[in-house]
């Protein structure tokens, strides 16, 4: 930021504090991504409901697993295969991706629960009902029930591993409908064959 452009800034929040004069610390941050992650650590002790903190995740897992792109470019060099990368050294890989499941995603999943003040296991159980309630390709049933216990969370009404409970019995019960649906499916072709293969059968 320019020096005349940071007066003018300066002017105006000093106009709506009243004139009143405060401590700030100027940063001056080139990387994007750095300024990103530092807006999101400086708006951290704000009160935010569940559905926020989970928002505000979701942009540190992605500046994180950027962070560790990065890094994995850095160290790229010669054979081999790299911790938490999907394609080994030495391949061409301008977006390197973290593998699912890798000690370098569950680090990034470490980092973020900790950076919005969450144990890893809590975390895991409000994304499960966040991400299936934003999730468009998830049946709407499923996603109904996600949406309902995602909103008790914001108002208090239920709990983490409450939410994540109603989400996975939602899960199952419209797994057995398929299951059930299917037998029925395939029982009912059986009976057409039988019919068609039996003795006598037109």
């Amino acid at each position: 930021m320019s020096d005349s452009r940071w007066k003018r800034t300066e002017r105006k929040i000093a106009a709506l504090l009243g004139g009143r004069r405060v401590p700030v610390i100027v940063r001056d941050i080139a990387d994007p991504l750095e300024a990103e992650r530092v807006i999101i650590e400086s708006n951290r002790q704000r009160d935010k409901t569940p559905s926020e903190v989970m928002h505000e995740a979701d942009n540190l897992t992605r500046i994180f697993e950027e962070e560790a792109r990065r890094k994995i470019l850095e160290g790229a060099s010669g054979g081999g295969q790299t911790a938490g990368r999907g394609r080994p050294k030495g391949e061409d890989s301008p977006t390197p991706t973290l593998v699912q499941g890798s000690r370098a995603e569950r680090m990034t999943a470490t980092k973020v629960a900790e950076a919005v003040g969450m144990k890893r296991s809590t975390h895991r159980k409000v994304k499960t009902v966040y991400d299936t309630a934003n999730d468009a390709k998830v049946a709407a049933p499923i996603r109904a029930v996600a949406q309902r216990q995602m909103a008790a969370l914001d108002t208090g009404e239920t709990t983490p591993n409450a939410a994540d409970r109603a989400v996975r019995e939602a899960e199952r019960r419209a797994g057995d409908r398929h299951d059930h649906a299917l037998i029925v499916l395939r029982l009912g072709a059986f009976v057409d064959w039988f019919g068609d293969a039996a003795p006598g059968a037109d």
